[in-house]
């Protein structure tokens, strides 16, 4: 098996260096397309929607859901299950390798920092064989936003939708939404796979993941009203509620004083309810910032996932780095829920990207903002 593997990562790599990747190369490929309305603020071939210096540029430049995206003038995208008779797939959190018997497969599904691959030991599971089956890859399956937005909000279409009703579907690894899954897999097609690790398959078919500054319209609608509907309506009333940072297990930065914030918001908002929602089970999250009419928090998933819930938002206030230029997350699902959008900032405490450094809330712009 490992012959085969280093057979495929080698025609892999001669491929992308010297063919021409047009999208009708990869045509023959394609089981079904998936068509989707998209909401995006914005896009270009240059914005930080389609492209970065990390996503490989035979990747961006010629795959399917680019093309159609960029036709469709950012108002949709197709997403193609892409058929391979035999395929090695890992999914890591930087990026996604798959290597397929047909070398243009491979080009169109891997994407990311593949330079890391050469750097890290994989487990390979000689056991584990998927076969005939959906397969979902994707680089950001551990973040929640991502998971819901992109894979979660699509799984359910296909379900919905008796796409292949007859396979399996594997996701990537993500325990956060068991409850969830259970509320949409009354058949019990969906399965995980563990993440950083190589997987063998054969006759399966590879969905093309999507992008993540953007959203899936009626995806998302459809199941978020689900959600609801079997979760029925809260009695809790929280009209303002700020959404906490704290997270046991994701937290890459820490709101250093985001105590006084808290303080700051509830002198104006003196029913201000403080949620932490890595601390409790998703559904839980749910009741509690289902009936809220304004959300306050720091720029991150913990904001832009929960907000989604809320049935009637007014308000979305969103804390930002100074350093962090452009638009957000928090923008767009403002603008998706059609609700009014407020921005103050943060500080970084050390140089260096601010996604990934623990910020300082400025509580003097904070007020102004109120």
């Amino acid at each position: 098996m490992q012959k085969i593997f280093n057979k495929f990562y080698k025609e892999f790599n001669n491929f992308v260096k010297s063919s021409n990747l047009e999208t009708k190369t990869i045509n023959k490929f394609i089981y079904q397309s998936i068509y989707q309305k998209i909401l995006s603020i914005k896009y270009s071939y240059e914005t930080r929607y389609i492209e970065s210096d990390d996503n490989a540029p035979y990747r961006w430049t010629k795959s399917i859901f680019r093309k159609s995206f960029a036709e469709k003038d950012g108002k949709g995208a197709y997403l193609p299950l892409i058929k391979s008779k035999k395929a090695f797939f890992l999914c890591s959190f930087d990026y996604v390798l798959c290597l397929s018997n047909e070398p243009r497969i491979s080009a169109e599904l891997s994407y990311g920092k593949l330079n890391l691959f050469k750097k890290k030991k994989f487990k390979y599971d000689k056991k584990k064989i998927i076969k005939n089956s959906i397969i979902f890859c994707h680089i950001s399956s551990y973040n929640p936003w991502h998971f819901y937005s992109e894979i979660l909000s699509l799984t359910n279409y296909i379900l919905d939708n008796n796409i292949c009703k007859n396979k399996k579907i594997y996701l990537p690894e993500n325990k956060i939404f068991k409850q969830i899954i259970k509320i949409i897999d009354k058949d019990e097609r969906i399965e995980f796979y563990k993440c950083n690790q190589i997987i063998y398959t054969e006759n399966c078919l590879f969905l093309e993941a999507t992008v993540g500054e953007l959203l899936l319209i009626d995806s998302i609608k459809l199941l978020t009203k689900k959600i609801h509907k079997k979760i029925g309506i809260s009695n809790i009333k929280f009209n303002e509620v700020y959404i906490a940072r704290a997270d046991k297990t994701r937290n890459r930065r820490k709101m250093l004083n985001e105590k006084l914030a808290v303080k700051t918001i509830a002198k104006k908002y003196p029913k201000l309810n403080v949620i932490k929602p890595g601390y409790l089970p998703i559904i839980s999250t749910i009741k509690l910032i289902q009936n809220s009419k304004k959300i306050f928090s720091a720029l991150g998933t913990q904001l832009v996932l929960n907000s989604l819930f809320s049935k009637n938002l007014k308000l979305l206030h969103e804390i930002v780095p100074y350093d962090y230029y452009g638009f957000t997350t928090g923008q767009l699902v403002a603008k998706f829920l059609k609700t009014k959008y407020v921005r103050s900032y943060s500080k970084t405490k050390k140089i260096g990207y601010s996604v990934y450094n623990d910020q300082i809330i400025d509580i003097s712009n904070l007020k102004a903002k109120l």
